[in-house]
Parts: structure tokens; C-alpha cells; sequence
């Protein structure tokens, strides 16, 4: 029997076998050891389940509910987690082999350390209907090496769930009504909670795709749906110590009002080609 898991990492997944196995694999490759991977399938009808017990790795914990979405799986995750640490590994993407060993290093015997996010590789793939790869960007580090929590805050740097990580502590949860920016509403949870508890670890540990033309959330993402998020995120923190200014908001809101209105319908088709210079 292993030794209790320091790291439970949650990991939300829905019909995606034909990928899922890398992100695993990313787990189960991690040079240290102590850790545990909570996967909650969101109402797969493909092979997950039978992908998942190919594995044979008791460190792997599988979790079956109807699809109800992200924010519900990984709060369904919650409530099984061992460790006393909360990573997050959304399944198209992947771990380098070192991101626990490394986590462990920034946050061993401190204390005052509550949680954080390391960087990310960023790659961006254009796909066909087919499911054929079309184009890709060249892998970029994202984020930078300062970052504080008035960057988390206020959003001036990028970051999203894979890389997160905060201390197993009742009172942690994701916000349902939150369609694509849970992870920074999550982020303004962590920063009320502990405000003096934020740790930025500058090294690029996690890849991240962005998969158009695929079933990645951010990818088909719209407009209205950014700006539904901005207006849901302020109404939940309206009286929180530390969130932008209504002036932030008002500012956010109108700029997705002006994208709405130019993008005439077409936000994603719009986004591919500055992205992929088409």
C-alpha cells in the first residue's frame, strides 16, 4: 500500500479517451511519488472507463456522474481528495515529469504558502472537421517571471486551471454559474481566503493546448459567453476585500459589448485567423 498522497490531483473528463490517456500518463510519469489522481468522468459514453482501468495504478481513483459539467466534477473530486494538497489537470493537457517534484521543493516547511500556479507551455492547434491537425503555433512560456497577486486580481497576466494548486481546506469551491473563467473565480476565492498566501513558481511545468476546430472549452468559447462571466464573477464578489474596481468591470463589460457588436457572430472564426494567420 502507498503512503498517504501529498498531492491529490483532480482531473475532469468528458469523452475524451482519444486523449485523456497522455494527461494520465503525464501523472503516473511524475518523478516524485506520493500523490494521488482523482478522475471524475463527467457521463462519458466512449471508452474512458475502460482507458482508465488500463493503468493498473491504485494511485488512480475513477469516479463516474452524469454530465453536468466541469465546476461540478471537480467539486465532486473535493469531496474524495486525501492530500493535503489540490492540484488541478484539465485532460487535453499535460504535466512535464517534474511539476510535483518541483511544487514540493517551493512549498515544503512553508507555512505560509496557501496557494499558487506555476507556468505553462502554450500551444495553439488548428483542426479540420475531420479531426485532422491543419496548423499549430510554435510552444511559448506563458505568464513571466513576476508575478504578485494584484496580477492575479486584476487579470494582467494570463493563467487558468492547469498548474493551480491551494491547500486542502474546507470552504473551497467552484462556482457552477462560471462558464469559462471558473478558474479565476476561484482564484479571487483563494486571494480572500488567504491574501498573504500566494506563491508564483516561475518555471513552465504544465502544457496547455488550445485545440480549435476540436472540443477544447476556451477554443469555442464567444463573446457574449466571455462577457456573461465578467458580469457573474462581480456579482459573486461584489462586497469581496479584494476584486478589480467597479470601474474595472464597467470597462471589461463594454470592451465585450464592442467585440459582440464587430464581430457580427463570428468571434471564433475571427480569433482563428489572427491566431493561425490565416
Amino acid at each position: 500500500m502507498n503512503p498517504k498522497p501529498k498531492f491529490s490531483i483532480i482531473l475532469p473528463t468528458y469523452n475524451r479517451a482519444y486523449i485523456l490517456w497522455k494527461s494520465i500518463l503525464s501523472v503516473v510519469n511524475q518523478r516524485y511519488p506520493y500523490w494521488e489522481l482523482i478522475i471524475v468522468d463527467d457521463g462519458s459514453n466512449d471508452d474512458t472507463k475502460k482507458l482508465i482501468a488500463e493503468f493498473n495504478d491504485e494511485r488512480i481513483k475513477y469516479f463516474f456522474q452524469p454530465n453536468q459539467g466541469p465546476c461540478i466534477a471537480r467539486n465532486n473530486g473535493l469531496t474524495h481528495v486525501l492530500g493535503k494538497w489540490i492540484c488541478y489537470l484539465d485532460s487535453d493537457n499535460e504535466y512535464r515529469d517534474d511539476y510535483l517534484y518541483y511544487l514540493n521543493q517551493h512549498i515544503h516547511d512553508n507555512y505560509l504558502i496557501k496557494f499558487g500556479f506555476c507556468n505553462q507551455n502554450v500551444r495553439w492547434e488548428l483542426f479540420n472537421t475531420d479531426g485532422i491537425l491543419l496548423k499549430y503555433t510554435e510552444e511559448s512560456s506563458s505568464f513571466g517571471d513576476n508575478i504578485n497577486i494584484f496580477d492575479v486580481i486584476n487579470r494582467t497576466k494570463r493563467f487558468d486551471t492547469n498548474g493551480l494548486f491551494h491547500i486542502n481546506e474546507p470552504g473551497i469551491s467552484w462556482r457552477k454559474e462560471i462558464k469559462y473563467m471558473h478558474d479565476w473565480e476561484l482564484l479571487l476565492q483563494l486571494v480572500n481566503k488567504y491574501p498573504n498566501g500566494f506563491l508564483h513558481i516561475p518555471l513552465s511545468l504544465v502544457k496547455y493546448f488550445s485545440r480549435y476546430g476540436k472540443d477544447g472549452m476556451c477554443a469555442n468559447a464567444n463573446y457574449q459567453d466571455w462577457q456573461n462571466d465578467y458580469i457573474q464573477i462581480l456579482k459573486i464578489h461584489k462586497h469581496s476585500k479584494y476584486r478589480p474596481s467597479q470601474k474595472w468591470f464597467n470597462d471589461k463589460i463594454k470592451k465585450y459589448n464592442n467585440l459582440i457588436v464587430n464581430s457580427t457572430g463570428k468571434d471564433i472564426e475571427s480569433r482563428t485567423k489572427v491566431i493561425f494567420k490565416l
